[in-house]
């Protein structure tokens, strides 16, 4: 199969913009965006259902996981497991990949990112 940016569903929220290319419609075991950043994301999250990856294409910048920060470049991968607060700061390019795809109603926003 083939997933081209003109078929994804686009967002933008939170200090970011995005291109779903994977959703949970599609394939509920995972799904795969791009997200991009200029400043960062503007509010603490977590998911209770999903862990999320994200693999730096562009940029560099930091995460804050569970309080700990942790700089990123690119071609890093960062790890964020279920459960676990997080947000990231920095002008970024990125892959993002849920395990099981994200949906909305698993995400808790806990907060503004300092």
């Amino acid at each position: 199969m083939k997933f081209t940016k003109d078929q994804t569903f686009r967002f933008q929220k939170v200090g970011i913009k995005g291109w779903v290319y994977l959703g949970r419609d599609k394939f509920p075991q995972a799904g795969v965006c791009l997200v991009e950043t200029k400043k960062g994301h503007e509010t603490i999250i977590k998911s209770t259902k999903s862990a999320w990856f994200y693999f730096i294409i562009e940029g560099k910048g930091k995460f804050v996981i569970d309080g700990k920060k942790i700089l990123c470049q690119k071609e890093d991968l960062i790890l964020v497991p279920k459960d676990t607060p997080f947000y990231y700061q920095g002008k970024m390019k990125m892959l993002l990949i849920t395990i099981p795809a994200w949906e909305e109603k698993y995400e808790i926003t806990l907060g503004k990112a300092s």
